[in-house]
């Protein structure tokens, strides 16, 4: 599916015991709420949009709803066209998640080998994630770059630096 990018409401969810909830109001009927889901994930079965949801929140692992909610919200803004853009986005969403909490650890942490080692591996996360996007990249636009060189030659008044001589040789 070709999917534009998600201009409805948010969707949102918070956790219970066993699992997720959808947060809706109470005149949408969770049918309409799980086709909004899809919508958002960029799909037309909600299954897939269910499994979407679970991947991201188990990715997080013990994460509050406020940061599940906000990584929901990025996979709707960056509209995933298909499953392989799909799963690459929630990937991609993880990573930079995780880096950033990593390299909150390493600064917390009073251990200068533990910094050292939260700091090493957060930069691999951090090229992890670039990797990603360059994925990404190719996967919407092709994977040829096409850099255009153009020299422009700028012509100046010739100075003379020397003796001139004139005349005989």
């Amino acid at each position: 599916m070709d999917a534009l990018p998600y201009t409805g409401e948010p969707i949102r969810v918070r956790t219970v015991q066993g699992g997720l909830s959808p947060v809706h109001d109470r005149e949408e009927s969770h049918d309409v709420w799980l086709a909004r889901l899809a919508e958002a994930v960029g799909t037309d079965d909600t299954e897939i949009a269910q499994l979407t949801l679970r991947s991201l929140a188990s990715g997080l692992g013990r994460s509050d709803d406020a940061t599940l909610n906000a990584l929901l919200a990025q996979v709707q803004e960056m509209a995933p066209r298909n499953a392989v853009e799909r799963c690459l986005l929630i990937q991609m969403l993880l990573t930079s998640h995780k880096s950033v909490c990593t390299l909150a650890e390493g600064g917390r942490s009073g251990n200068a080998d533990d910094r050292a080692e939260r700091m090493a591996l957060a930069m691999r996360l951090m090229r992890l994630y670039l990797q990603q996007c360059e994925t990404l990249r190719k996967l919407r636009h092709g994977g040829n770059q096409t850099v255009t060189i153009n020299h422009n030659h700028i012509v100046t008044d010739k100075a003379v630096i020397g003796d001139v001589y004139s005349g005989r040789g």
